[in-house]
């Protein structure tokens, strides 16, 4: 039988098993988005000047959220997606087939206008 100490302990370990995985996923999913939005941008021919541009943040702040070193703003990724066209699904959990096949789709040569969202 376990002491009430024992059983605090056991949640407590509990919590912060919980906490790692999330941290883990959280991990995951910014891996991959930031893959994303670099082969994005590189097979569409786009510097991260002009996608800074088009998001109104400088270029270093653009260069470090694509390293995954800034926190991805969601507002920041909905520009995105609406500039690339694709959704926001698409760029949380594409693989890198299904990015060249978009980009195939869409056009790798095909240049949007560079506008401020």
């Amino acid at each position: 039988m376990s002491t009430p100490h024992e059983g605090k302990a056991n949640k407590i370990t509990a919590m912060v098993r919980g906490k790692r995985k999330i941290l883990e996923e959280e991990d995951v999913v910014r891996s991959r988005v930031t893959r994303v939005l670099k082969a994005l941008r590189l097979r569409t021919g786009y510097t991260q000047e002009e996608l800074a541009e088009l998001l109104g943040v400088t270029r270093q702040f653009y260069h470090y959220m694509e390293r995954g070193s800034k926190t991805l703003r969601l507002h920041y990724l909905i520009a995105i997606s609406e500039f690339y066209g694709v959704s926001l699904d698409f760029i949380c959990k594409a693989k890198p087939k299904q990015v060249e096949a978009k980009i195939k789709e869409v056009g790798a040569n095909d240049q949007l206008p560079i506008q401020k969202l």
